[in-house]
């Protein structure tokens, strides 16, 4: 398990750090030595300590996912993935030469090449170049291009500074639409959700066979595994628990473990750990936002508590836009509240 930060001269999975390179807001990249050929690489590691934002792990599983399918002269080329169990990463070809971060930040550029930048990012069609052709002219007669008041803000901010404000906009994790799988396909999908806090054996044992069975009734369906971490309403949330463990990393190993026994192909089984304050709400969003066809969800026994306050499964059952399926052990008594 994740614990502790990494430091020169360690190794890890064979790969020898030699240096830390950079340090981002959101992973840091570190210099390493392959030790069965002594080829250098360039490796990734997310940012998974206390007070680190949450959505880095996110990204950086999606990352994962995507960078071994990328090929071309334009990537690097991936060479090996970490796993959440031990130590998350990305090793990469490492590609000699200077970066453009250093004239990003010069005030030399001009404006009306700024505001030509900031037009081919715009979001809204209307205010983005149309065409081709219309960006070549821009290029080609800067004494035409319009500079607006972004543009000239961008003079006194800093140029990478507003690029960095115009493409990674301010959000809180939940306000993150949840990870899709591998790929987009029209396959099924079905979503388990698994509470990692009161799942006996016997039932991670019914929820691992009834989600086999749907999966046998529809043979391209895909499985998304999830589990959601209950944040406080009030209180402060800490990132790490008690042992120095991180709490999203922790459960995204969980997950795995808990699905390993279903032998599913990388391309059918993806793992999410979504962060929020209401459990029912954030398994809805999940499944209206990537189209799910049948949630499955384990139930734990009755409580006064949530016969006062309404259990999660009856406010998913009334408002997915799918099938649900309450999953209970054969002697639990009815009206248990679900996992997740």
């Amino acid at each position: 398990m994740v614990k502790g930060k990494l430091s020169t001269g360690t190794t890890i999975e064979g790969f020898h750090i030699d240096r830390l390179m950079h340090t981002g807001g959101m992973a840091h990249l570190w210099s390493v030595t392959r030790e069965s050929d002594g080829a250098t690489f360039l490796m990734k590691t997310p940012a998974v300590f206390e007070g680190e934002d949450p959505a880095a792990i996110v990204s950086f599983e999606m990352e994962q996912m995507i960078m071994p399918r990328l090929k071309g002269p334009h990537v690097p080329r991936h060479v090996a993935n970490g796993s959440f169990e031990i130590q998350p990463f990305i090793v990469m070809e490492r590609v000699e030469g200077a970066t453009l971060l250093p004239e990003l930040d010069r005030p030399a550029i001009p404006t009306w090449f700024q505001e030509i930048i900031l037009r081919c990012l715009e979001v809204k069609a209307g205010r983005r170049h149309p065409t081709a052709a219309q960006l070549a002219h821009d290029l080609r007669h800067p004494g035409q291009v319009t500079v607006t008041a972004r543009g000239e803000k961008m003079d006194t901010d800093g140029f990478f500074a507003a690029l960095r404000r115009r493409g990674e906009p301010q959000m809180s994790l939940i306000d993150i639409p949840p990870p899709r799988g591998i790929e987009a396909s029209d396959a099924p999908i079905v979503c388990v959700a698994v509470n990692l806090e009161d799942m006996t054996p016997e039932l991670a044992d019914a929820l691992q066979r009834t989600a086999l069975r749907t999966l046998e009734g529809s043979p391209d369906a895909r499985l998304a595994v999830l589990n959601v971490l209950k944040l406080n309403r009030i209180a402060l949330d800490f990132t790490l628990d008690e042992e120095g463990h991180n709490k999203h990393v922790q459960r995204l190993v969980s997950l795995k473990d808990w699905a390993r026994p279903l032998k599913l192909g990388e391309g059918r089984v993806t793992f999410h750990v979504l962060e929020a304050i209401d459990p029912a709400e954030a398994l809805l969003d999940y499944a209206r936002l990537n189209n799910v066809d049948h949630v499955i969800m384990g139930a734990r026994a009755s409580s006064t508590m949530r016969k006062i306050l309404g259990s999660v499964s009856a406010k998913v059952a009334a408002e997915a836009p799918c099938t649900v399926t309450v999953v209970r052990r054969r002697n639990q008594e009815a009206g248990g509240d679900p996992d997740g």
